[in-house]
């Protein structure tokens, strides 16, 4: 099931149903009205710390999906998401839900993350027919209130802290005892009472850090507890203090556990080192390994449209933006229509979730809660790396590389210096190695030649190219051929290759890669082909509809695209064009340089090469296999 298509389609009945009750069922047809102004509330507060990267990624995201409906041109409506900031304010937060309620133009609200909606805010929407979607886990009580158009889509706050519980009872050091840390915010405050509340004698200390001035006095408390682990209710910028202080104070190995709140790219980029092997729980989705074609198309959209990846529900506010968008789809211009549509969606298939909703809150089997690990720049699932030995190298303290791909965006020289994916891989791999990078501007097949007598360290190679019984490292970049069509094509969820055949045309964007590809996978479908070296031409003859298909090397699929909204990636397809490292007949070599790449893509560093050299492509996941 699509996001909103087929969701749509399931309300289309109903939205009728409310029509044809309103006109008696039996008046003549009347003319297609223009679409009609909406407003659609955000409410949200800024007031909380480090709010840019726990609040605001949810409304960005919910901003995208509409957007991109917009740009479709295919609404009965004129949407605008209105961000309304509270500023930690009851007084402002209830003065914020009359205005919305005053206004007939909005026709639905949407609670942002890590607000505590006062439930004078939801009586206010309740008596005014406005339907209201929660991203808040904060309050499990607001279910109970009986309102009739109110529902949460994220796992509530007792879901979470159970979660976090269970982490913490995993843990070998939580045996010595549990410090319970927060900064006083409602957030921290309530999971501290439920996580306590949970691990009753574990918890053998209880501290609030709400500023800097607090800390000495909080890790001499630490300290002298003897805890063996410290669980942060908090939000990131406390946690990022603490955990500075603690490895300052020598506490280096004292791990830190805490939940969505802290879960930031800034606790990752500001702790360095010493934030690895931080673990949080999170009701929201990480989208970074996804393949699903909409879900890329997501980050892709996002990281081009905002500068920066999907931060935490960010895909959940997409999805907030999706349920609402499904009843306009389906005719629903107003506040009872909405409501009444969304009070029948049932397993909405949204990018982070299929959302079933029981008397306001999410069922058991859709309320996720789901670990990370803090490693070098990303969350990420556990993974340890190895020692190495000292490594066979043809000149000592340095690793001398070089690779088959010449040019733009692999290797080339810029302000006399190389530069380039390829050099940067390889220097990001030798410094993890100890050594220093040697870059060597070598033909091809006399570096493969190199490397075998053992005058060249190691080559990064196409695995066609490497002979039968040589040892090489795992993936090192993989090119996929994208197949581009229109939006409507790219829709069906069945693969776009096996729906070829003939009577379609089919322009393959000439490279090494696509050709090779092309010249046995196209010609079994019996589609009509054609090969061109005009990128910008083969584009827009699809934008114009003469052709069916564009075939072409990702990375250039998704620039071509960046600015035709009505062109998609249907078919992402692993076409075999993979580069490898080979090194020297040391076998040791090759496998250090493997655990190397290995770790790199584990703990991100990859991603964030690959994203500068393919800005917008997702890492193909048989990265390193």
């Amino acid at each position: 099931m699509s996001r909103r298509s087929s969701t749509a389609a399931a309300l289309v009945a109903f939205i009728a149903t409310i029509a044809a009750a309103c006109t008696g069922g039996g008046a003549s047809p009347s003319p297609v009205p223009d679409p009609v102004p909406v407003k659609i509330a955000f409410l949200h507060d800024m007031s909380v710390p480090g709010s840019e990267q726990t609040v605001a990624p949810a409304l960005l995201g919910m901003q995208l999906a509409f957007q991109d409906a917009v740009d479709a041109g295919d609404l009965s409506v004129v949407p605008e998401v209105v961000g309304l900031d509270v500023d930690g304010d009851g007084a402002n937060a209830i003065e914020r839900a009359h205005e919305v309620a005053d206004d007939p133009a909005y026709v639905a609200a949407v609670i942002g993350p890590f607000w505590s909606e006062p439930v004078q805010v939801g009586d206010v929407l309740q008596e005014a027919g406005v339907p209201t979607i929660s991203m808040s886990e904060l309050d499990p009580s607001l279910a109970t209130r009986g309102w009739s158009s109110w529902w949460r889509i994220v796992a509530g706050i007792s879901w979470e802290a159970a979660a976090l519980a269970a982490v913490i009872r995993a843990s070998p050091e939580a045996v010595g005892g549990v410090c319970v840390a927060g900064d006083d915010s409602g957030q921290s405050t309530a999971l501290s009472e439920l996580l306590s509340a949970d691990l009753g004698a574990r918890v053998i200390a209880s501290l609030d850090l709400p500023d800097e001035d607090a800390l000495p006095d909080v890790l001499q408390l630490v300290g002298g507890s003897g805890c063996g682990l410290v669980a942060w209710t908090g939000f990131g910028p406390g946690a990022t203090l603490l955990r500075t202080g603690l490895t300052e104070a020598g506490s280096v190995s004292l791990p830190l556990v805490g939940s969505s709140a802290m879960k930031t790219e800034s606790y990752l980029s500001m702790t360095y080192d010493a934030g690895d092997g931080t673990i949080v729980t999170c009701a929201c989705v990480d989208l970074a390994s996804s393949t699903r074609p909409d879900a890329r198309r997501f980050i892709h959209d996002f990281q081009s449209r905002f500068g920066s990846p999907p931060g935490v529900f960010a895909a959940e506010g997409w999805d907030a933006g999706g349920m609402v968008l499904a009843t306009f789809d389906a005719g629903a211009q107003d506040r009872r229509t909405v409501s009444a549509a969304l009070s029948t969606l049932d397993g909405y298939d949204g990018l982070a979730n299929t959302y079933r909703v029981d008397d306001g809150e999410l069922q058991a089997g859709s309320a996720g809660v789901r670990v990370f690990r803090a490693e070098g720049v990303r969350w990420a699932p556990v993974g340890q790396g190895n020692t190495l030995e000292p490594l066979p190298v043809g000149t000592s303290g340095s690793l001398s590389v070089t690779s088959c791909r010449k040019g733009r965006p692999y290797a080339y020289t810029e302000r006399g210096r190389f530069t380039g994916f390829d050099v940067e891989l390889a220097a990001a791999i030798a410094r993890r190695l100890g050594l220093v990078l040697s870059w060597r501007d070598i033909p091809c097949q006399a570096a493969i030649r190199a490397v075998a007598r053992g005058t060249l360290d190691a080559v990064l190679t196409s695995s066609g190219d490497v002979a039968q019984g040589t040892p090489a490292s795992g993936i090192a970049l993989s090119l996929h051929i994208a197949l581009v069509a229109s939006k409507r094509l790219a829709h069906d969820e069945r693969p776009l290759l096996q729906r070829l055949g003939p009577g379609d045309d089919v322009v393959v964007v000439r490279s090494r890669e696509s050709v090779a590809w092309a010249s046995d996978a196209l010609q079994a479908t019996g589609a009509m082909v054609r090969f061109t070296d005009d990128r910008r031409a083969a584009y827009d003859e699809l934008v114009a509809g003469s052709i069916t298909v564009v075939a072409d090397v990702e990375p250039e699929a998704w620039r071509a695209i960046e600015r035709r909204r009505s062109l998609r990636i249907a078919q992402s397809i692993d076409a075999g064009a993979h580069d490898v490292f080979i090194a020297g007949p040391d076998a040791r070599l090759v496998a250090a340089i493997d655990e190397a790449l290995a770790r790199l893509i584990r703990v991100g560093r990859y991603a964030l090469l690959f994203a500068k050299y393919f800005p917008g492509t997702p890492v193909p996941p048989e990265t390193g296999t």
